[in-house]
């Protein structure tokens, strides 16, 4: 159980007895215990932490010395979370008198307790501890592998924890045989062992969630999902149900209503160019196109450069479906909130096959969580950084340039939409409409919208050459934010180019001059 891998995540240390909680409306009180662990507890705890307060239904503290916990104390908080134990450690072994009492009392009277992974370890010569906790590292029988990928299923589907819980798949460290309680009743098992549990004390509920190993576990949506539901009927007794629901692997993430995709977005090493596809609007109608017949490289909503150093980035070969140049993922970070907001980090390179890169990318892409309408949006935000020699981006030229033709002027974000929308309207942020009127024609924002809503881009008043000049096409249909339209642009040697942009996908009647001033203001802080 010894630690052994340092966590991703940079969260703030939770310092002093106790600390305000993070959520910004008032919900269940949580209280989590830390400071003492043979895990890393100065990141997991920070990590749980914002897990909760992150969902909105919680207002959580902590304190870093739970043995001085009384019965005035426990009082404030619905629910308590261990994340100390007292296993292999050389500092507090044992609990005062009052302390028990007092947590017991507080358990008893039907309030919540919830114990995370190494938590479990504690007071083995404590027994309403352990009917409590329902699980127990338990000497010459519990033992664990090492952290690898594995797959929880729910075993009580009708539970109001793990109702409606699809399997998902995570990596963590599994415990092996541990001691369990026998009025623990398992909601879940990971490769045959229990993963999550529930029991009774009094009036009171006990909650025990065996994953989480370190901070970076955490960051699983099924941990994160187990952990909200687990420690809201911890608290209640009850869970608030949503059709909002998170899907993930290795190769994309999507947030689902209802079991329906909402958006997702792709990201498999063989894909190359990450992509989201779909895009749902409020109503379910599908906004994305992917590699449609006549121009395969499209890919729904996605960036590309046309040119970089004269070399084609855009189109593929219809044979092997690989561009003359490369654009690669070379990492990604993934993070699913329960809140049903998520943010993906990528490190991407542009290079030639075989050959060193010749510019590299930093993209943070921030989704928020649909609003009451079913709107939503998509920040993103990259920063390109020329390798040792100057990068030329370039695109081929539109009319009225040298060697243009009446096609020519896009790169960039982009997105491909169905042929079912070829009976929506372009609309540009000064109120033109139509993509003749709109193409190579600066403006801070355009959306293409029909009967059941649409997407808007807007530009960040940051960006390069703001207000972009745009390249929409209504016979597609697809649009771009083109800010090589006119002009190719240089990169210097070593220099960084930053471009922001927000996606905005929403129903009818959305209030774009509103959000687009949101966005601006944002931009400008």
């Amino acid at each position: 159980m010894k630690m052994k891998y340092a966590s991703i995540i940079g969260l703030a240390l939770v310092v002093g007895l106790f600390s305000r909680g993070i959520a910004a409306t008032e919900g269940l009180r949580v209280l989590i215990l830390s400071g003492q662990n043979n895990h890393n507890w100065k990141e997991t705890t920070p990590a749980l932490r914002q897990i909760l307060a992150g969902s909105g239904k919680f207002d959580v503290e902590a304190t870093e010395h739970p043995e001085q916990c009384t019965a005035e104390t426990f009082k404030k908080f619905d629910v308590v979370l261990s994340n100390w134990n007292t296993f292999g450690t050389s500092g507090v072994k044992d609990w005062p008198a009052a302390t028990k009492r007092a947590y017991l009392d507080f358990v008893r009277s039907g309030k919540g307790s919830v114990v995370v992974h190494a938590g479990s370890s504690s007071f083995y010569d404590w027994p309403e501890y352990q009917q409590i906790a329902g699980a127990s590292w338990k000497l010459g029988q519990t033992a664990h592998h090492a952290p690898h990928m594995c797959t929880v299923k729910p075993t009580a589907v009708e539970h109001p924890i793990t109702r409606g819980m699809q399997p998902f798949t995570t990596t963590d460290e599994l415990w092996l045989k541990p001691g369990m309680h026998p009025d623990a009743v398992v909601l879940a098992t990971a490769d045959g062992q229990p993963s999550a549990l529930v029991t009774s004390f009094g009036k009171g509920r006990g909650f025990t969630l065996l994953l989480g190993h370190d901070a970076r576990f955490m960051e699983n949506p099924g941990f994160r999902n187990l952990l909200v539901r687990g420690t809201q009927w911890a608290a209640t007794g009850t869970v608030t149900e949503s059709d909002l629901s998170w899907k993930q692997s290795d190769k994309s993430l999507a947030l689902l209503k209802g079991g329906a995709v909402v958006w997702q977005l792709n990201f498999a090493d063989r894909e190359g160019k990450p992509y989201f596809h779909p895009l749902r609007l409020p109503d379910g109608t599908e906004t994305t196109a992917l590699r449609p017949k006549d121009h395969p490289w499209h890919l729904g909503l996605w960036w590309s450069w046309k040119f970089i150093n004269g070399v084609n980035y855009w189109e593929s070969d219809p044979k092997t479906g690989k561009s003359e140049g490369t654009t690669e993922v070379t990492s990604k970070h993934v993070a699913a909130n329960p809140d049903n907001s998520a943010k993906v980090e990528m490190e991407l390179s542009y290079h030639l096959p075989q050959k060193a890169p010749v510019m590299t990318e930093k993209r943070v892409l921030v989704i928020s969580a649909p609003d009451a309408s079913g709107n939503y949006s998509i920040d993103w935000n990259s920063t390109f950084t020329a390798a040792d020699k100057d990068v030329k981006l370039d695109r081929t030229p539109p009319s009225g340039h040298a060697g243009g033709v009446g096609w020519g002027g896009y790169a960039g974000l982009s997105v491909r939409f169905p042929a079912p929308a070829k009976g929506w309207t372009f609309t540009g942020s000064s109120g033109e409409k139509g993509a003749a009127a709109l193409r190579g024609k600066p403006a801070s924002w355009i959306d293409f919208s029909g009967p059941a809503g649409g997407v808007a881009i807007f530009d960040s008043p940051r960006n390069l050459r703001h207000p972009s000049p745009w390249y929409p096409n209504q016979e597609l249909p697809y649009f771009s934010p083109a800010i090589l339209f006119h002009e190719p642009y240089t990169l210097p040697a070593g220099k960084t180019l930053v471009l922001r942009y927000r996606v905005f996908v929403h129903g009818p009647g959305a209030d774009l001059p509103g959000q687009w001033q949101k966005f601006a203001e944002a931009e400008s802080k």
